[in-house]
């Protein structure tokens, strides 16, 4: 994430049945952050930003998905505000940044496959 940039950005995973609630939170009631929710498909599925200490987002899931959340961080003169987010009722058990895991495993199990294949046939060419 870019320092300078006005925004922080999160992506949280969903069972279906699941009920996720977002919450930002400043230390200072006069400081003002907006949150949103976007789904999958990057559409806006929820908004908060009501001029306070917090703001809360929720949505609940029809289907096994993820939702990215952003953190508007509106930048006073005194510099950007420090903020508390809090994320519950997401049980999703993927994990950020490893998607294609299940890819990779597939990829490596056909290597072994190949590899044990040629091994076989040096060692029935004798």
């Amino acid at each position: 994430m870019d320092p300078y940039d006005g925004f922080a950005y999160y992506k949280v995973y969903c069972n279906l049945g699941d009920y996720l609630v977002v919450t930002v939170e400043v230390d200072y009631p006069s400081d003002d952050i907006d949150l949103f929710l976007y789904d999958s498909l990057e559409l806006l599925e929820d908004v908060s930003s009501i001029s306070g200490d917090f703001d809360t987002v929720n949505a609940y899931p029809n289907s096994i998905t993820y939702y990215y959340i952003v953190v508007d961080r509106y930048t006073p003169s005194t510099g950007f505000i420090p903020f508390t987010l809090t994320i519950e009722g997401a049980t999703g058990i993927a994990i950020p940044g490893f998607e294609i895991i299940s890819l990779l495993i597939a990829v490596i199990s056909v290597i072994g496959v190949i590899y044990l294949q040629i091994k076989r046939k040096k060692i029935t060419t004798f």
